[in-house]
């Protein structure tokens, strides 16, 4: 946030049992020189090969913990799991 890379949204959502809900969502910008949308799979998994790291923990840490917040809000994100799969096996392989 403090890089200007998201913009806070109220969203209209669905929980699992289909109730109506509202929620905040920090979306990211599209349009900020740090905006990393139009990697490929390949450098995506790249950077967790790398074990790049910030002050809250890896980038494999944040996906991973992101993929079980999800889960235990009843949300499936598929493209994030595979690619926490697909990194963690290659680490795993290491």
């Amino acid at each position: 946030m403090f890089m200007g890379s998201y913009a806070p949204r109220w969203l209209h959502c669905r929980g699992a049992d289909g109730t109506a809900v509202s929620a905040l969502a920090f979306v990211v910008r599209r349009d900020v020189s740090n905006y990393a949308g139009r990697l490929s799979e390949a450098e995506i998994l790249d950077v967790f090969r790398r074990g790049s790291c910030g002050r809250f923990g890896t980038s494999l840490d944040y996906l991973q913990r992101t993929v079980a917040a999800l889960h235990e809000a009843g949300l499936r994100d598929p493209h994030l799991e595979r690619l926490m799969h697909k990194a963690e096996r290659r680490l795993a392989a290491r």
